[in-house]
């Protein structure tokens, strides 16, 4: 019990320092100029990805957006990431601005500041009264408010927001969409688990009380399993796999007979343990991404074929601490050529002859929807050839198999 009234309190103390950090923003921000034109987009990087000349030819969220032919037509393209700056390049000029943090005016700032005095009066005495939910929303609240006294020409046209493990929407959001603003969520991601044998894999209880008004997936299979949970089912489009980051880095020479391989870092099993079923299968086999390695680098070298590795990012506190020497390992042999994790896996499977990737991750579905040979390889035999996360792809099980392919 002490450890949840811990818990609980720190979420609202947590939900208190956003309220009021939105509202001091928000009274210093400088008179907001016309969004009415613009779509913006919340990214992942650590820096703002920018629209310029240099970019153009990236596999980024922007450049997607820009050929899927179900865009808004707009001036202009935004991406948020904790930016107030204002950034100009080539007479464009990219806003980054959270929707909330709006100079109103006068009238309107002296309005939400009275509104803002007798919330927090109201919540400080809801906490007392042991009503701690409006404390939890205090942030959320706050927000709203703001946006609710925005003019609809201050918001963008369309707000995406990538998936990240929210099944539920902003509070604000609802606010937004009611003046004319579209919010979208997408997946950079095929975001998909392994199945666990004799276990229910419902996913109800996730999505069942998720409200987003669209939602953007990458294929058929995507689709089907977002269909299960939800009760509108028009709400979500199938628009193939989206490009999300990608670096100025340039490809390494890639030889004729290479083959793309992407595994997924194996993270700490007590990180893994409460997100996912990937917990189950690294319990039963902690060696699991060596084998993978190990075993394709090993008959791709008999066969003369060149290994181009790409692993997921940098390693983190969250990766085995075995991860280290292990890609170290595999980087110094003659047929592997290494690509930093920066470079987007769009760029390097179409330099490539086939693709192998470990279960489940989206570079498989990347190197089938451009019309490249890709599997799952197992090197367990755990998993299930029929598993429904493999997104219609041949899971090939086992060192032997996977040497005949």
């Amino acid at each position: 019990m002490f450890f949840w009234k811990g818990a609980l309190f720190l979420l609202i103390l947590h939900s208190f320092i956003l309220g009021w950090y939105s509202f001091i923003a928000m009274l210093l921000q400088k008179k907001y100029k016309s969004q009415a034109n613009n779509i913006l987009i919340f990214s992942l990087e650590k820096k703002p990805v920018q629209c310029s000349k240099k970019t153009r030819a990236q596999k980024n969220i922007f450049n997607w957006y820009n050929q899927w032919a179900g865009k808004i037509k707009i001036n202009n393209l935004q991406a948020k990431k904790n930016q107030k700056k204002d950034v100009k390049k080539n007479k464009q000029e990219t806003i980054y601005m959270n929707p909330w943090n709006l100079f109103l005016g006068i009238k309107n700032n002296t309005s939400f500041l009275c509104w803002f005095l007798k919330l927090n009066f109201f919540v400080l005495w809801s906490l007392v009264k042991k009503n701690w939910w409006y404390g939890v929303m205090f942030a959320e609240i706050v927000k709203a408010k703001a946006v609710s006294l925005a003019p609809t020409e201050a918001l963008p046209r369309e707000i995406l927001f990538p998936w990240l493990g929210q099944y539920y929407r902003p509070l604000w959001t609802y606010v937004a969409e009611r003046k004319s603003c579209q919010i979208t969520l997408f997946f950079p991601s095929i975001s998909e688990t392994p199945t666990i044998p004799n276990v229910s894999n419902d996913r109800k209880y996730e999505w069942g009380g998720g409200s987003w008004p669209r939602i953007l997936v990458w294929d058929k299979y995507s689709k089907k399993r977002l269909n299960s949970c939800f009760q509108c089912k028009d709400k979500i489009e199938t628009v193939g796999p989206i490009w999300f980051s990608d670096s100025n880095e340039s490809l390494p020479f890639i030889p004729s007979r290479s083959i793309a391989v992407f595994n997924i870092e194996p993270h700490r099993i007590s990180v893994h343990q409460p997100e996912s079923t990937y917990a189950d299968w690294y319990a039963l086999f902690p060696n699991i991404t060596a084998m993978f390695l190990d075993n394709i680098q090993s008959v791709l070298e008999s066969k003369q074929f060149k290994m181009v590795w790409k692993y997921k990012r940098e390693i983190s506190k969250r990766a085995d601490p075995r991860i280290k020497s292990l890609y170290q390992k595999i980087s110094q042999k003659n047929n592997v050529i290494s690509v930093l994790p920066g470079i987007a896996a769009e760029r390097v499977i179409e330099k490539c002859k086939a693709v192998i990737s470990s279960p489940f991750t989206s570079t498989a579905v990347i190197g089938k929807s451009q019309g490249i040979p890709s599997v799952f390889y197992d090197p367990t035999q755990y998993l299930r050839k029929t598993d429904p996360a493999r997104h219609g792809i041949p899971i090939i099980s086992g060192k032997k198999s996977f040497a005949i392919l």
